[in-house]
């Protein structure tokens, strides 16, 4: 069993198997080509080698087929990755452990089941599109006070 995102490591010995292998990612239909790789690349009469497979991205089983070495059938390995358990704690967590983590922040803890909205705001708030609109119709009337001007001049 392995983690999601944890690479599947598994020692093949080059006398019973072939180097290469089939990989069958979960929910897929067509396998991909895998390379079993020496584990040392210095020394390549070693014959334990290693497939290596990076993209464990989803949860679920993992199926490699190993080709025999003397052509006599095919041995399929499962592997299961599952989401790391640490993860998925839904506990429901306490109050004071919620203060101690937070430490010295304040932050108000509200009573459940209590309106949210309806709680009055630190912050004192101001609208500031009357203010942006008054000062939109005067320049508008001083533009069209200036070319009224303007033009009873000519």
């Amino acid at each position: 069993m392995i983690s999601v995102a944890e690479p599947i490591l598994y020692p093949v010995d080059v006398r019973e198997y072939r180097q290469q292998a089939k990989l069958l990612r979960p929910g897929e239909k067509v396998p991909k080509k895998v390379e079993a790789l020496p584990q040392n690349k210095s020394n390549l009469n070693d014959l334990k080698w290693t497939l290596s497979y990076e993209n464990t991205d989803q949860k679920g089983i993992y199926e490699i087929q190993f080709d025999r070495a003397d052509g006599s059938g095919v041995q399929s390995l499962a592997f299961a990755a599952n989401v790391d358990t640490g993860e998925s704690n839904l506990s429901r967590i306490t109050a004071s452990s919620i203060r101690s983590d937070l430490g010295t922040a304040s932050v108000k803890f509200l009573p459940f089941g209590s309106p949210v909205l309806e709680q009055e705001a630190d912050v004192v708030r101001s609208e500031m599109w009357k203010v942006i609109l008054i000062i939109l119709g005067v320049l508008l009337m001083v533009e069209l006070f200036y070319g009224w001007w303007i033009g009873a001049r000519r």
